[in-house]
């Protein structure tokens, strides 16, 4: 598989994964999601796909918005990652949380012959 070939298939992955947060669709992120999967929140929280995938089933937080402002795409025949930044504001039970303002890196590997994210990692921005 060439690298641009990886760079178009994480391209509609980040789209896929970006509107299935929006909507809080369990189902799509969960066949996207490899099950190594390590989520590390820009507060140092780790998570795993099962924690993952059931704090958004359990309404523990939703996404209100989410703006990816640079998205730069690596790709290798063998995995590609997405490094970039985005602004997003959550919902929790607390309430509607201030916009987040962070950058991140997505790692997507082909498992199966099918290409999961396998590893998130996002780090606010300081103000």
């Amino acid at each position: 598989m060439s690298e641009q070939d990886v760079r178009e298939i994480v391209a509609r992955l980040e789209t896929v994964r970006m509107d299935a947060l929006l909507r809080g669709d369990v189902a799509t992120l969960d066949d996207i999601t490899s099950d190594r999967y390590i989520h590390i929140e820009s507060t140092g929280r780790r998570r795993n796909k099962a924690e993952f995938l059931d704090g958004l089933a359990r309404a523990e937080f939703r996404f209100e918005s989410f703006d990816i402002e640079e998205n730069r795409i690596i790709a290798r025949p063998e995995f590609g990652y997405a490094v970039g930044s985005y602004r997003n504001r959550i919902r929790t039970r607390e309430g509607l949380n201030p916009v987040k303002h962070a950058r991140h890196v997505r790692i997507y590997e082909k498992e199966n012959g099918v290409w999961r994210n396998v590893f998130h990692q996002a780090t606010e921005f300081m103000t």
